[in-house]
């Protein structure tokens, strides 16, 4: 799997994040960001004059509910965290608990030297997915799903956790 990034001037590469609650029977949340295993999901970037900036400085320079409301992009910033997470998270929509059984994760780690430049898509990289069997980083998976469900569909409130 390939995954387009954007490029700094400093040489620095990041991805869009993916946040997209949805309701069925229960809530879901669909996101794709980088993480730091064993502590939490690293703070998300905004791409403005041509470099990555921390969301805890656009939060004190205009607020990030601002930039929500007008559709820009939060980044994953490679180099903040160890693997990139796809998931779906599902919860209870109203207890806010995290339904274990209907969740899903997939991780991905990227392969080294596959950073190429198309001159119609940009900078990519390729994705290698990770199968583990390791019941502490499961264990670790779940224990984020639980702290992203009791956010809910805010967004707001889940990027400023990550300050």
């Amino acid at each position: 799997m390939r995954i387009k990034l954007k490029s700094d001037n400093k040489g620095g590469f990041g991805f869009v994040e993916v946040f997209k609650p949805y309701y069925y029977n229960e809530g879901a949340i669909k996101m794709k960001v980088i993480v730091d295993v064993g502590n939490y999901i690293p703070e998300p970037y905004i791409f403005r004059g041509g470099e990555f900036i921390p969301a805890s400085q656009i939060e004190l320079e205009m607020g990030i509910s601002k930039y929500i409301k007008a559709k820009k992009p939060f980044y994953s910033v490679l180099g903040t965290g160890n693997l990139i997470i796809d998931m779906r998270v599902c919860y209870d929509l109203h207890t806010r608990e995290y339904i274990k059984d209907k969740s899903s994760f997939k991780m991905f780690g990227v392969v080294k030297d596959s950073l190429s430049l198309d001159t119609k898509e940009g900078w990519s990289v390729e994705l290698r997915q990770l199968n583990s069997s390791n019941t502490e980083l499961e264990k670790w998976l779940d224990n984020l799903a639980s702290e992203v469900v009791k956010y809910g569909d805010d967004r707001e409130a889940f990027i400023k956790s990550r300050f």
